[in-house]
């Protein structure tokens, strides 16, 4: 017989195999977008961090401990502008979610999970949500601030004191030497010129 022929008729009754198609639930998967800060905000995160020199574990640290060695008045000031708001801390928190569902969907323990999941996080995100996270992290900021402001404010009530005493005693030595009406006359002019300022600052 041909072998030609013979090739023919095997292949006409050959039946190819099809290959399995996978389901579509086999679809790869898209990646999750980790940057929840536009892009301004995260320089306004980036930037102070940067010019207050100091790591992010060492600003959390000294917040837990109120260390104000570090937290100088301006480094306060530049924290609590990258402290998040609601909305942010709660996009993030989703974020988190997604991260947590995908890449760890099996583990129990809930605590552990969670530090692997924020430090996947792009610095600026990661920083607000250790920052959240610090107990009562806003009212410690606030608090000492206040306490800055109420120690500038005392040395300038000092230094004003200090000036009316220095004062009393010229006015003292004046009216020993007969110049108390100048001291007076003085004393009038300074405060019709503080009338005449006040004036014309609520006028505008």
């Amino acid at each position: 017989m041909d072998e030609n022929f013979e090739k023919w008729v095997l292949d006409s009754f050959t039946i190819e195999k099809k290959s399995k198609k996978r389901h579509s639930s086999v679809v790869e998967k898209k990646s999750i977008n980790k940057k929840v800060l536009s892009v301004k905000r995260r320089q306004n995160v980036s930037i102070p961090l940067k010019s207050m020199g100091i790591s992010a574990s060492d600003i959390l640290n000294a917040l837990t401990e109120m260390e104000t060695g570090i937290l100088t008045e301006e480094n306060l000031e530049r924290i609590q502008a990258i402290y998040p708001t609601d909305k942010e801390l709660k996009e993030i928190k989703m974020t988190m979610k997604l991260l947590t569902r995908r890449k760890y969907p099996r583990t129990k323990n809930a605590v552990e999970v969670d530090k692997l999941v924020v430090e996947l996080l792009p610095m600026e995100e990661k920083l607000m949500v250790k920052l959240s996270r610090v107990p009562n992290c806003k009212q410690r900021i606030k608090l000492m601030l206040f306490l800055y402001s109420y120690k500038s404010e005392y040395e300038r009530v000092l230094r004003i004191l200090n000036i009316i005493r220095k004062a009393q005693t010229k006015v003292a030595d004046a009216a020993q030497h007969g110049h108390l009406r100048q001291i007076l006359y003085n004393v009038l002019r300074f405060i019709n010129m503080l009338n005449r300022t006040k004036v014309s600052v609520l006028r505008r």
